[in-house]
This record gives structure tokens, C-alpha cells and sequence, in this order.
């Protein structure tokens, strides 16, 4: 009656191992893996084509801002852009809110 208390150890006098370090970190190195080739490194490379496009930008360019605005740039100096939105309607933004080149539709 009492010898099956005495043996129940859960197996560990039978040979079973502690999981080694490795065993716990190959996992999370996977995991970090995965998300960087999912997440970090698709936007790392938005920020850059982002920059470049701002660098590149000029007079007569027609863009669009973060919050929706079309315009056609004025003047443009390191931080400040002025578009103009309207006929002799002009705004000064931030060259940090220009989102995109505006889609020119040409008159048929």
C-alpha cells in the first residue's frame, strides 16, 4: 500500500533531463526573427523611401499633406513648405506633413 507513494517522484529519478537554456531561447530567437522580417524591417524601409521623397522635393511640385490637402509647392526651405491650394491662396505647412506626390489627372 505505502510502496506507491514511496516511488511516485514524477520521474525524475528515471532519467528525464531539466530543459536546457537552449531549449527556452531557440523559440524567442524565432519569434524575433519573424518579427523582424514581418514588422521592423518593411517599415524601416517606408521611413526611407519617405525621406527620400522629401529630400527630393522642389518648386512646381504638386504633392499632397498628411491631413488630405492637394496643393503645388511654392517655396520649400529645410522645415517649411508654402503650397498653394486655391488661385493666390497659399499656405505654409511643415515639409514633414507632405504624405505623397499628388495624382495629376490630365484633361482629355
Amino acid at each position: 500500500m505505502w510502496t506507491g507513494i514511496a516511488f511516485a517522484d514524477n520521474g525524475a529519478s528515471q532519467g528525464q533531463q531539466q530543459p536546457s537554456i537552449f531549449d527556452f531561447l531557440l523559440p524567442v530567437v524565432i519569434i524575433f526573427l519573424v518579427f523582424y522580417f514581418v514588422v521592423l524591417r518593411p517599415q524601416q524601409k517606408r521611413v526611407r523611401v519617405q525621406k527620400d521623397f522629401l529630400s527630393k522635393l522642389k518648386s512646381g511640385d504638386e504633392i499632397v499633406t498628411a491631413s488630405g490637402i492637394h496643393g503645388k509647392i511654392v517655396s520649400i526651405t529645410d522645415d517649411i513648405a508654402t503650397i498653394e491650394i486655391a488661385n493666390n491662396v497659399r499656405i505654409k505647412i511643415e515639409r514633414s506633413s507632405i504624405a505623397a506626390e499628388a495624382k495629376v489627372q490630365k484633361k482629355a
